[in-house]
């Protein structure tokens, strides 16, 4: 009798625990979410290109924060993301939760 104490606990979580990597495993996403970012455009050696085509640092935030804004919108699975300068030293970023 004494050992169902210790084996029925055991059993009960054990079959939890068993569940919870069932339920776990099925709804787990099947891929990454965002594959391979090193390939979507624009690279950093672009954005390096066309900032040194800038000399007015307002205008060189503004594209910098296009540029990066269009690296997750302008794709056929986009991502709400958006870049913006709030000041001189400070850059917001949107996304979503």
């Amino acid at each position: 009798m004494k050992r169902l104490w210790v084996i029925a606990p055991v059993g009960v979580l054990l079959v939890a625990w068993l569940g919870i990597r069932c339920l776990n495993a099925h709804w787990a996403p099947a891929t990454d979410e965002l594959p391979d970012l090193n390939q979507w455009p624009p690279d950093a050696q672009t954005v390096a290109h066309q900032l040194a085509s800038e000399k007015d640092m307002a205008k060189k935030r503004a594209l910098f924060a296009s540029l990066l804004t269009s690296r997750f919108r302008d794709r056929p699975d986009a991502i709400a993301i958006r870049v913006s300068w709030t000041n001189p030293n400070t850059i917001k970023l949107c996304c979503p939760a």
